[in-house]
């Protein structure tokens, strides 16, 4: 859009007009008569203040200025778009916010844009209308350092890195000045890596090293599938020119299964059909198998390398394919060493040799196999005749476990025996640490009874002799007594004192309890009558105390 003298401008120019003619005026009714050169000089003066003036253009803020040369200036040459030495055409230089003067109107057409603002997340992918000519083979335009040295044209047209066409550096989010004639940008969305993912990326910028392998892995900076991926992040990049392809680094999951039960949409995606085996011994038979694995950022490149699909835009179905046909291989081939009963009873051998010879094979295409499992054998009971196999086997271990149990009901009876003679035994010990402590205490009782007996029997034995001794000196003095008073009086006159005495003090009936006759010389018989019942009084007072009573004899 061309621009027009400002308000401003045009208000000091038509002053600069009036103020010319009003001087020749004034000097024409004052009657002077050189007023003609002076209203000349005036006048000029005037038109060269309006001419400055009107070179001036005002750029609002946020805006800039592209200059396009009407006139005054020589052509461009064939295919230039862009001057940069004053030819005509749309010049190099644009015009920042503020006054810029040296334009005038009818030689200089001004149009104003906005700048650009790159916000986050998006990516300036830009366009060069001018410039060199790429390279044969090349689509892309190598990469400037600086992206502001790109975006000035005059830098950009007079560099020899200055190609036309796509280029693959871009604009990351800021905000941009640059000629909109020479430079188109179409805002794309920035390449996002997600977390748990790298990001290879193949390169169409650059050139292709000699050297490079099979599997096509190029260095950094060069044409191809560079060596090194990206870890999680916002990339801006030129998403044409530097195309990331997401590889998932963690653990993948596939089941070779037929099972109903896997029916979510996660597990469906990651489903196979079950793998058909056939032993040595002629059995066939399905079997359930899982396989887990994953692919490291070090080893991504190489996966990307043989497993990107153009058409899909992933490596997900190579892989798979690759992957189902070496898992399938190895089990089948694993298994024609093996008989039935063997595979069924060895399993975790035949996981073992699996995952060794799988993993072998894809760890050369940047796969890590972490995990295989063989699942179910015969999960929906196809084989006949594994099935009847698998019975006897079964009916075996049945009969076997049988016997191992009643071997071990018959070592624990063995065992309960053992602890139940411990126990008796212990229970024995027992009773006859208790008799013997019984003993003992029966014989320290008996001791000390017997103590205490030889005790008492030697106080009564002591007592008694002392008793004794008593009442033999009491006797004995009575008897001396007796002796005595014997020989004063008599025996015969002793006796009857003896007798009236007591019969004096009541101690003997009158009435005689026998008749007492004379019988010998002397008198005799009246004195043995009276002795014989003396002898009975004390026969009767002992009774209850035994007395030893010593009688003199007649001699005496």
């Amino acid at each position: 859009m061309s621009e027009m003298l400002s308000p401003l401008m045009m208000a000091v120019a038509v002053i600069s007009i009036l103020a010319g003619l009003g001087g020749g005026g004034w000097l024409l009714l004052t009657g002077k008569r050189k007023a003609g050169p002076v209203l000349a000089i005036i006048g000029i003066g005037g038109f060269f203040l309006f001419g400055w003036l009107s070179s001036f253009r005002h750029i609002p803020t946020g805006r800039i200025g592209v200059v396009e040369k009407k006139m005054l200036g020589s052509s461009l040459k064939g295919g230039d778009i862009i001057a940069i030495n004053g030819e005509m055409g749309y010049q190099a230089d644009i015009l920042r916010d503020g006054l810029q003067s040296g334009y005038w109107p009818f030689v200089f057409d001004v149009e104003y844009f906005d700048l650009l603002e790159v916000e986050k997340g998006k990516v300036g992918v830009v366009t060069v209308r001018d410039g060199n000519a790429l390279p044969a083979g090349e689509t892309y335009a190598p990469e400037w350092d600086n992206v502001h040295d790109m975006l000035d044209a005059t830098t950009f047209l007079s560099s020899s890195n200055g190609f036309s066409g796509p280029q693959a550096t871009v604009l990351p989010p800021q905000t941009y000045a640059f000629n909109p004639k020479l430079y188109n940008v179409e805002l794309r969305d920035a390449t996002i890596i997600n977390p748990g993912s790298v990001g290879v990326i193949k390169s169409n910028v650059g050139t292709i090293p000699d050297d490079v392998g099979d599997d096509g892995i190029v260095p950094k900076g060069s044409r191809g599938i560079w060596s090194t991926a990206y870890g999680p992040q916002t990339l801006y990049i030129n998403p044409d020119a530097y195309y990331v392809i997401e590889v998932p680094t963690t653990i993948s999951i596939v089941d070779y299964t037929a099972s109903e039960e896997n029916n979510d949409e996660f597990t469906q995606a990651s489903l196979e059909n079950s793998i058909d085996v056939k032993t040595s011994d002629g059995f066939k038979f399905p079997i359930d198998v899982r396989i887990e694995f994953r692919i490291t950022p070090d080893h991504a490149p190489t996966a990307v390398a043989y497993f990107y699909d153009d058409r899909t835009k992933n490596i997900h179905k190579k892989l798979r394919q690759k992957m189902n046909s070496t898992v399938r291989s190895v089990f089948r081939n694993n298994a024609e060493s093996a008989g039935a009963l063997e595979y069924v009873n060895n399993r975790s051998q035949q996981e073992a040799s699996c995952f060794t010879l799988i993993d072998e094979e894809m760890k050369q295409y940047g796969v890590t196999i972490t995990k295989v499992a063989i699942g179910d054998i015969d999960p929906r009971g196809e084989s006949e005749e594994l099935a009847a196999l698998l019975k006897t086997q079964t009916d075996k271990q049945i009969a076997v476990q049988q016997e191992q149990t009643f071997a071990q009901q018959q070592a624990a009876a063995r065992e309960e025996q053992k602890l139940n003679d411990e126990n008796q035994r212990a229970l024995e010990i027992k009773r006859l640490a208790t008799a013997d402590f019984d003993d003992q205490i029966a014989e320290r009782e008996a001791a000390r009874q017997l103590k205490l007996a030889n005790a008492e029997s030697e106080a009564i034995r002591l007592r008694t002799r002392a008793e004794a001794d008593g009442i033999l000196a009491v006797q004995k003095a009575e008897a001396e007594g007796y002796t005595a008073k014997a020989s004063a009086v008599g025996g015969s006159n002793l006796a009857m004192i003896e007798l009236f005495e007591r019969i004096a003090s009541g101690n003997i009936d009158i009435t005689p309890d026998i008749v007492i006759g004379d019988s010998g010389e002397g008198g005799n018989g009246t004195m043995n009558a009276m002795l014989a019942l003396y002898v009975r009084q004390m026969v009767d007072s002992m009774k209850n105390e035994p007395v030893t009573v010593t009688v003199p004899s007649n001699d005496e």
